[in-house]
């Protein structure tokens, strides 16, 4: 699972640093808030990454994934990739859980 979570999160940072030029030249968002907000939100995606071997990390992704929907009051495109990233972040959670299962299952030796 913290394979593919980690891989959302780093394919969101790097949209995030995409999305800094659209928001300043094209919807002339503040370049100074666009910045500082870009920032925040990257560091926040590499500080779930490491939460994800806590209980902390999943809780930290959904808040990111929220707040990249969110962003999309400023660039109205990532109302969609938001919710792209979102539906990603859900499966990654969800088979990732389903192939942490089967590791697991493999690394108990059968009893008879």
């Amino acid at each position: 699972m913290k394979v593919l979570c980690s891989s959302v999160l780093t394919f969101e940072a790097i949209l995030i640093v995409l999305i800094v030029p659209v928001a300043v030249v094209v919807q002339h968002a503040d370049a100074t808030v666009a910045i500082a907000a870009a920032a925040a939100l990257i560091v926040a995606c590499f500080v779930a990454i490491r939460g994800l071997k806590k209980s902390w990390g999943l809780s930290l992704g959904w808040i990111i994934q929220l707040a990249l929907m969110l962003s999309g009051f400023v660039v109205p495109t990532m109302f969609v990739l938001g919710f792209c990233f979102a539906f990603a972040w859900f499966f990654a959670i969800r088979v990732g859980r389903k192939g942490d299962a089967i590791k697991a299952a493999r690394a108990v030796p059968a009893t008879d």
